[in-house]
């Protein structure tokens, strides 16, 4: 991911907003060095749950103002996030209008630490 997103594409802008959903700030923390480390044009948005990256799809309550939140280009989410899945999240995206179906997203975990099982989507 950070190759294609670090490319040096003329097309790519800089800054590129990337949301990231992680309850665990160890995680979160990894993830934003690595980034740092990188030295990469990625703008990370951090959340830590998934009400809260609804809300910043829905540019709802304090994520209204594009300025501050872009619309990201890319978004990485933990497959377990508290009381969620990244999963419910992806189905959600894929449900609204408020998000295009060629926005890319990606899972990522540890195996062995998913705190809950996907639900039966059935």
């Amino acid at each position: 991911m950070l190759n294609y997103l670090n490319s040096k594409n003329p097309k790519l802008k800089t800054n590129i907003p990337v949301l990231y959903i992680d309850d665990n700030s160890n995680d979160l923390f990894f993830v934003e060095r690595v980034v740092q480390k990188t030295k990469s044009n990625l703008n990370l948005f951090c959340l830590n749950s998934v009400t809260q990256g609804i809300a910043y799809l829905n540019r709802s309550d304090q994520f209204s103002d594009l300025e501050k939140f872009p619309i990201p280009s890319f978004v990485l989410l933990d497959y377990s996030i508290g009381a969620h899945t990244g999963p419910d999240l992806l189905r959600w995206m894929r449900a609204r209008p408020v998000c295009p179906a060629s926005l890319p997203a990606s899972l990522r975990t540890i195996p062995g630490c998913n705190r809950r099982s996907d639900p039966d989507p059935a």
